[in-house]
């Protein structure tokens, strides 16, 4: 018997009310008919689909482009007629109720049209940005270029109209935004800098005095004052695809890497749960009412969602908004500190996943390691902003200054285990130690390792630490002189992205990737054992309490456990759907705890791992992977049909916790399942219970 239990999964999944299929190539934009009946959609097949929001059909036969991918669809606000743009940067108009062009091809732009779009309240006026640098504003009646607005140094993503159609925002690769006078074709102010790189989507509110603007650079969306030409809020630090307001102007939502966001854009919140889908989401756009969404996706596929009405009550799960790069579980096991590509640090509940203070924010780029002292009272965190934070347990707040001096990302660090020294290692080629009362830099060095060092780890002791390179080098340092304990160990050219001490401190364990584990004695030059069966990078590796066994993952999105003796795989770990970026033992010894980009932190039950291959006769899924939709067992065959946008959330055993949005458990036994061609043994069984 197969049961499912989904938490926080089922609003979004219920706001689907239908997907529209018959593309063949990605769709690259979607938009409403002013009455909300009807859905254009532009793809990289060359056609424009036309959909009946109602029935879930096409209401026309496809519009075919001539001149390449459509790259984006606009409907005239008063009229049948449908703008698209084309890779051959030729913008098309078509009137639908008779199936032909509404006017002659509009041509001037040199590259791909990325963005047509008309004016609010007036079907006579319509602007197209291109690959070309250039906006150009069209009378799409008559056929004939009003104005070629030029300013920009790269190719223009994005544009959009205030309400009034009196002045429309133009968003550039070249990291500006511009505004112009519709009438006159001139520039309304100086351009807009501090907005993010690469600007991929612009939308204007409706009382026309906010600006958003998505990047798809780790600038996420910021939103802007056009009135005090003041950043007010920033939302996120995903790439974004596409933004739109909600007809009332309540929040926003911005689409990118399998997700759409809803937010209150005055205050930075998330309003509702985020809808999951199965690729990039490449344009969104709101029915005029408000009440529904339209999404257009990689997969080929043009969705239509219920915006969710009730809103205000739709609170989402806590969780990081982006890819959980590193993790420690405190020395009693009863918190875990994460930190993210989102710039936050997040402490959780180890039992019950809840998070128990609010987000420790003040880096400004993408938290790439987490260390907690190993009394439990402070956090430290290394960024590529290039600084490293302390954070009191207690209080939740900063301990201290920012300790700065690193002058490239710092990529790792660990406390010392009496509590005196943090050691860091960054992208500019060295190891450093901090005071961790002081937060002053050590007399003792830096430490020069000649290439950039990506992880770093004291010793049981703290007599010793040591150091991964960007070159296959893994140095021992000791911790009062700075001088190297022994000749560097050398396990190949490639990147060592983890190093970890045993308990009884004579061995190191690396991970690489070459795919390899290796464990090294500490003063010798070869490794003692090499693990090889992941089939991509290792990102990390580490010892059970006891010494016994190794935990390792990897790029190949799964974990591996193994013993140390035998240099077997114990068990393999599947659960994560994107690469597992870091994985420890609980200081017990009976979990396991990992993160990935997957955006989930994830508890594993060691006892339960260790026994999977021997409880397969009973438990269905015990052996199954997941192969497209379907979990597939040893003999590839077709076992249970899991959606896609279930993927992210499953929650298996051995996995006994998830900490992110959503997840779903998913258990199964034999006992109370039928095999064989009498089905009514199913019926019969159940009838008499």
């Amino acid at each position: 018997m197969v049961s499912v239990h989904t938490f926080g999964v089922d609003r979004g999944i219920d706001r689907l009310v239908s997907t529209l299929t018959g593309h063949e190539l990605w769709v690259c934009s979607v938009a409403y008919s002013p009455d909300g009946r009807l859905l254009a959609s532009g793809s990289g097949d060359c056609t424009v689909r036309i959909w009946d929001t109602h029935t879930g059909e096409e209401a026309v036969p496809s519009l075919h482009s001539s001149d390449g991918a459509v790259r984006s669809v606009a409907f005239a606000p008063h009229s049948g007629h449908v703008a698209f743009g084309t890779d051959h940067g030729v913008v098309h108009i078509w009137d639908i109720g008779v199936g032909r062009t509404a006017t002659v091809p509009l041509h001037g732009h040199t590259d791909t049209v990325w963005s047509v779009v008309y004016a609010p309240a007036n079907a006579a006026l319509i602007a197209s940005a291109s690959e070309d640098g250039t906006v150009r504003l069209w009378n799409p009646e008559t056929g004939s270029i009003l104005h070629v607005l030029s300013g920009h140094t790269r190719a223009v993503r994005a544009i959009a109209f205030r309400p009034d159609g009196q002045l429309v925002a133009s968003g550039s690769k070249d990291k500006t935004v511009r505004l112009w006078n519709t009438f006159t074709g001139e520039s309304a102010g100086e351009p807009i800098t501090g907005l993010g790189d690469n600007i991929s989507s612009l939308a204007i509110s409706a009382e026309g005095k906010t600006l958003a603007v998505g990047s798809m650079s780790a600038s996420g969306v910021r939103v802007w004052d056009l009135e005090t030409r003041q950043i007010t809020v920033e939302l996120c630090r995903l790439p974004v695809t596409s933004l739109s307001f909600a007809s009332d102007g309540s929040y926003l939502a911005s689409s990118g890497w399998q997700a759409i966001h809803f937010w209150d854009w005055r205050t930075g919140q998330e309003v509702a749960a985020p809808i999951t889908c199965s690729d990039w989401v490449n344009s969104v756009s709101f029915s005029s009412d408000g009440s529904y969404l339209s999404s257009a996706t990689s997969d080929c596929t043009v969705q239509i969602w219920r915006s969710g009405g009730d809103r205000s009550a739709v609170r989402p799960p806590v969780a990081h908004d982006g890819a959980v790069t590193s993790i420690a579980v405190s020395a009693d096991g009863t918190f875990i500190v994460s930190g993210s590509e989102d710039c936050s640090v997040r402490i959780w509940n180890a039992y019950t996943a809840e998070q128990i203070s609010q987000p420790l924010l003040g880096h400004s780029d993408c938290v790439l390691s987490v260390a907690i002292s190993s009394d439990g009272h402070l956090i430290a965190s290394a960024s590529a902003d290039r600084t490293i934070r302390r954070w009191s347990v207690v209080t939740h707040e900063a301990a201290g200054e920012p300790l700065r001096g690193h002058k490239g990302k710092v990529n790792a660090i660990a406390f010392s285990p009496d509590l005196r020294w943090i050691v860091s290692g960054s992208d500019d080629g060295t190891a450093r130690m901090w005071n961790i009362v002081t937060g002053f830099p050590s007399t003792i060095g830096p430490l020069e390792c000649n290439a950039r060092v990506l992880a770093v780890s004291f010793s049981p002791n703290g007599r010793i630490f040591a150091s991964g390179d960007s070159q296959g080098y893994i140095r021992i340092w000791q911790t009062e002189t700075g001088l190297v304990e022994c000749e560097p160990l050398q396990a190949n050219l490639r990147n060592i992205r983890s190093v970890v001490f045993s308990p009884d401190g004579m061995h190191v364990v690396s991970g690489s990737e070459d795919r390899s584990v290796r464990v090294w004695k500490v003063g010798e030059q070869k490794h003692t054992s090499f693990l090889v069966n992941h089939t991509d990078w290792v990102w990390s590796a580490a010892y059970s309490p006891d010494g016994g066994l190794i935990v390792s993952s990897s790029e190949d999105k799964t974990i591996r456990i193994w013993d140390l003796e035998t240099g077997t795989t114990l068990a393999t770990l599947y659960g994560h759907e994107q690469r597992v970026r870091f994985v420890v033992f609980s200081t017990d010894g009976r979990s396991i705890v990992s993160c990935g980009d997957d955006g989930t932190i994830r508890v594993w039950d060691v006892a339960t791992a260790l026994t999977l291959p021997k409880s397969g006769a009973d438990d269905l899924l015990a052996d199954a992977t997941l192969k497209g939709e379907w979990y597939v067992g040893p003999s590839h065959e077709l076992l249970l049909w899991v959606p896609y946008r279930y993927h992210d959330y499953l929650q298996k055993p051995p996995c006994k916790l998830v900490i992110g949005r959503c997840h779903v458990i998913i258990d199964s036994n034999t006992g109370g399942s039928y095999q064989g061609d009498n089905w009514t043994a199913c019926w019969r069984k159940s009838m008499n219970h």
